[in-house]
């Protein structure tokens, strides 16, 4: 548990705090996502309510499905103008669930979605999961990593339960994703081996004694490869203060690409420096073309761009139009980078404005 103890001191959260290494952020989600339903809903899921924002990593969607919840039991909320869950939209959306008498569990706040970068605001969504008494799920995949840097100590002790990717942002390899929760008992009622044992006299359940930890009581996996060893060697051979340096410099590339991308004619900013994404727009010619022209256009950039070899520009919608998104974490990346990024995107939206 040495590596999981380094990963809570690196997220700042307290020393009470438990987890274990999963396959990666879709299983952290439906590890603490098991966890909320049976100590929420003590096993009926008869008018069960779980909320979250359009933005939400689909591994929610399919977590959901997985535990036996109907589409309709996800509550899917459109986000505010920045891209973040609401909680007034959450709140009045809660008032109005208990007054029909549906059930209402728990809340998926995101802290760095997938699109944008956006952040929840977890304060105050943790604030109304406890007068509602819900379970407050943070997926912080990507974003959590943010708290290793000095402008970047999100409130994620706020949560009952926090994803958190090392292969993103701590530039680990696939396979090192990692649940974590502020009461590792509400783990073990959920998964504990005696628990679901069979008396068949077969694989009798190991209990843990005291002092020990039973890695099968904490999840749904049993056999497992030794994915905290990736994370306990880097740690142990760099330093935390190496990653500390790298999401510094992930933060400062982003602020640095949405400055050049303001100061520009021909792009457009549409959504700030999340954390380490941001999205932007090559204007059309004469800023005449219809929306749909636009987003053909964004599209074709990103080719022209990818074609290149040079640069990795991809496309996401935001408001239900086509944007470029950029992601800067990469700690080999400069701000020459960026520029010669830039300037690549904005030689082929003139070329593909020629070929209109």
């Amino acid at each position: 548990m040495t590596a999981v103890d380094w990963l809570k001191e690196l997220l700042g959260l307290p020393a009470h705090w438990a987890g274990l290494f999963v396959s990666c952020g879709s299983v952290a989600n439906l590890t603490a996502l098991a966890a909320a339903r049976d100590h929420r809903l003590d096993g009926d899921l008869t008018g069960a309510r779980l909320y979250c924002s359009t933005q939400t990593h689909p591994s929610v969607a399919r977590a959901a499905h997985l535990l036996g919840l109907g589409r309709d039991q996800l509550v899917a909320l459109e986000p505010d103008t920045g891209q973040r869950l609401d909680p007034r939209s959450l709140a009045a959306r809660l008032d109005a669930d208990h007054a029909a008498g549906l059930r209402p569990f728990a809340v998926i706040a995101t802290v760095g979605t997938t699109g944008t970068g956006a952040v929840d605001p977890v304060t105050d969504l943790a604030r109304l999961c406890r007068r509602h008494g819900l379970w407050l799920r943070v997926d912080g995949a990507h974003g959590a990593a943010v708290a290793l840097s000095d402008r970047g100590r999100e409130a994620l002790g706020h949560a009952d339960s926090l994803t958190f990717d090392p292969h993103k942002w701590l530039f680990q390899p696939y396979e090192t994703g990692c649940v974590l929760v502020r009461d590792a008992e509400l783990l073990r009622s959920t998964f504990r081996m005696t628990r679901h044992h069979l008396d068949t006299g077969y694989l009798a359940p190991a209990e843990a004694r005291k002092g020990e930890v039973n890695l099968d009581d904490l999840g749904p996996q049993q056999s497992r490869g030794l994915r905290a060893l990736k994370v306990w060697l880097s740690l142990r051979t760099f330093g935390a203060a190496a990653f500390r340096r790298a999401v510094d410099h992930g933060l400062r590339l982003s602020d640095h690409a949405a400055a050049r991308i303001t100061a520009h004619a021909d792009l457009d900013l549409v959504t700030p420096p999340g954390v380490g994404i941001l999205t932007f727009r090559c204007r059309p010619r004469g800023n005449a073309a219809g929306p749909a022209a636009a987003d053909r256009l964004q599209q074709r950039v990103s080719y022209a761009v990818r074609a290149t070899g040079q640069a990795l520009v991809l496309t996401t919608r935001v408001g239900g139009r086509t944007v470029l998104r950029m992601c800067t974490i990469n700690p080999a990346t400069t701000t020459a980078d960026i520029d010669a990024t830039l300037d690549l995107v904005v030689r082929a939206a003139r070329e593909q404005r020629e070929l209109a």
